[in-house]
């Protein structure tokens, strides 16, 4: 008798509290039942819209998403909200780095990229971030027309095919002092000019790795330092 005395005071105590979590649960349905169902931009305004913030990876996807750039008509999860249109993160950020890995030919890309009006490297950066890309156009050409690769020049129509004959390191090193060039930071504004001829190379450490002896013998700045 005692033991079934102690049951049901047990279930009367289950009883009591299911009673006070109901309401409280009814509550919290009806809210949500309430709540209006969010409408979110199309496939591709939310891939436009994502290409324009230049995010290129998952990790800045994450980062972006958590914070208050990402407006309330973007999904945080956009994996799910367009699963049917869904083809990876390559193809959705426009890296090119899709399940497509079919592109077409150089030969193609590069008379689809001349009809662009396309004439230099800033303008095709900016429009293969634009979201007019083609998915089977590559995002970066040089890598994968590498075996066919011969210059922005020849890829985009204008003929600026790269000098690759450099003049050599003791030529660099008489006109870069007739410029009267003494430090990295002028000589960083220097190259970036109209002074610099294209046989100059814009990293001479790279170009003469084998006699490079750093800076200040490059830019014999010892030898000018004694002269003032």
């Amino acid at each position: 008798m005692i033991k079934k005395k102690v049951k049901t005071k047990k279930r009367l105590k289950k009883r009591n509290k299911l009673k006070k979590r109901l309401p409280h649960f009814s509550a919290k349905l009806k809210r949500k039942a309430g709540r209006p169902k969010k409408v979110f931009m199309s496939y591709k305004e939310a891939q436009q819209s994502i290409i324009k913030e230049e995010i290129t990876t998952l990790t800045q996807f994450q980062k972006w998403s958590r914070s208050k750039r990402r407006s309330d008509n973007f999904p945080s999860a956009p994996w799910r909200t367009y699963k049917i249109k869904w083809k990876g993160w390559g193809q959705f950020l426009g890296t090119g780095r899709a399940r497509i890995k079919t592109f077409m030919s150089y030969k193609k890309a590069r008379q689809f990229i001349i009809k662009q009006g396309i004439t230099t490297f800033m303008q095709f950066q900016k429009w293969r971030k634009s979201g007019k890309r083609p998915h089977n156009f590559p995002y970066e050409p040089l890598k994968t027309y590498k075996t066919e690769w011969k210059g922005w020049g020849q890829f985009l129509g204008t003929g600026r095919t790269r000098e690759k004959t450099f003049m050599s390191y003791k030529k660099a090193q008489q006109l870069i002092i007739k410029q009267g060039v003494i430090t990295l930071t002028q000589f960083q504004k220097w190259r970036k000019s109209e002074k610099r001829p294209d046989n100059f190379p814009s990293n001479p450490w790279r170009t003469y790795k084998t006699k490079w002896k750093g800076w200040r013998k490059f830019l014999e700045i010892g030898k000018k330092e004694r002269s003032l």
